[in-house]
């Protein structure tokens, strides 16, 4: 985690937003495959560029922090 904003409420939810850097290890051969590429264009993208950075919100939950898109 390369860091986060303080918790804050808004609309009566608390929440904090995570920034983080990823990376693909060790990847199976065939996930390198012509036909796995042409039928799953998202791990084509994610293979063409295996790390990043990336910014989540997350939400308070009675179960702890929880991603914004499990809350509803």
């Amino acid at each position: 985690m390369r860091g986060n904003t303080e918790p804050g409420e808004m609309a009566g939810v608390h929440m904090t937003r995570v920034t983080y850097r990823w990376r693909l290890d060790d990847i199976a051969p065939w996930a390198n495959a012509p036909a796995i590429r042409e039928a799953f264009p998202a791990i084509a993208s994610a293979l063409d560029e295996p790390e990043g950075e990336a910014t989540e919100t997350l939400i308070l939950t009675d179960s702890g922090w929880t991603h914004q898109s499990l809350v509803g």
